[in-house]
Parts: structure tokens; C-alpha cells; sequence
């Protein structure tokens, strides 16, 4: 249901326009954020978001860094204050807190149920165009969109979990 909905906001907007490389480089991209969801979620029951979120920073910089430094040789980083607040800001909001938040959530819900709100990533990008950048919606990416929806609410909401085995007391142990 949700493939559906992106397929017609895809319409809407014309259809989808990529290079093969970027097309590899969006499914490499969700390929590694499920392994990475899938292989953190057994650390959960270890670790806290906290610690996991340290770690996975700390060690990822490494190799963003790495590919960086021929650009970084010749920036002159003579940024004002408010560049600086504003990379804080990117680095405290959108990477460190949203690390936490995804942490907890694989950690209380596990990994496949918080996987499904991560859908929501576009309502959100889509209310902040219509409020910020003054955007439009097309019928198609309306359409879109409560598909989407109703692919996150069909889990949530009618996929009965299955109920847990309760012990037989009378037979004897």
C-alpha cells in the first residue's frame, strides 16, 4: 500500500528522473539502514540508546571524515556565529537526538514496528514545504499520501498480535 502511494506522488510530480548510480545509491541506502536497524535491536536489550548512539557516531565520523579532507585542505572556515549555531543545531537535533529516538523506539516496539513509523519521514517533510516553503499538493500526492498513511495504520491498528503461550499449572512439571 505504502509503494503504491509513492508511486502516485511520483506521478504527480511527473514521474521519478534518476541516473542508475543514484538509484543504487537510494536502495544501497535502505538496504544498510535495515540491516542496521535489524542488527542494533539485539544490542537494545544491552545497551542504552545513549551508549549505542555515542558508539555509532563516534565511528561513523571515521570514514565521512576520511572522504572529506581533500575539500576540508582548502576551506578557510571563517563562518559566522550563526552558521555555527545553526550546525550545532543540526548536529544536536536531526543527528544525535533522532539517533536516540530511533534507539528507544527499535527498543521498546523492536525493530520491524519502528521501521513502519520511519514512513512517516514524508508527512513531515511534506507539512514543513506546505507551511515553510508555501508548496502545493497535487490530487495524485494527496491520494499518495493517505495511501501511505493507511499502509503504517493497517499494521498498527488491525494486524492482531499474536497472543502470548500462558503455562498449563495442573500438569504436573
Amino acid at each position: 500500500m505504502t509503494f503504491v502511494g509513492i508511486a502516485l506522488i511520483a506521478l504527480a510530480n511527473g514521474g521519478v528522473g534518476s541516473s542508475l548510480n543514484g538509484t543504487l545509491i537510494a536502495i544501497g541506502m535502505a538496504f544498510t539502514w535495515a540491516c542496521y536497524t535489524i542488527a542494533i535491536a539485539p544490542l537494545m536489550r544491552r545497551y542504552s540508546p545513549y551508549r549505542i548512539s555515542a558508539l555509532v557516531l563516534a565511528i561513523g565520523w571515521v570514514p565521512l571524515a576520511l572522504v572529506s579532507i581533500p575539500q576540508l585542505r582548502d576551506e578557510q572556515f571563517s563562518f559566522g556565529w550563526k552558521v555555527w549555531l545553526a550546525f550545532a543545531y543540526a548536529v544536536v537535533g536531526p543527528l544525535f537526538l533522532t539517533n536516540i529516538l530511533w534507539f528507544t523506539a527499535i527498543a521498546r516496539v523492536g525493530a520491524s514496528r519502528a521501521s513502519l513509523f520511519a514512513n512517516l519521514q514524508p508527512f513531515f517533510a511534506v507539512f514543513f514545504a506546505l507551511i515553510l516553503l508555501k508548496e502545493s499538493l497535487h490530487t495524485l500526492e494527496i491520494a499518495g499520501g493517505v495511501l501511505i498513511f493507511a499502509g503504517i495504520a493497517w499494521e498498527r491498528f488491525w494486524r492482531k498480535p499474536k497472543p502470548a503461550a500462558v503455562p498449563d499449572l495442573q500438569s504436573p512439571p
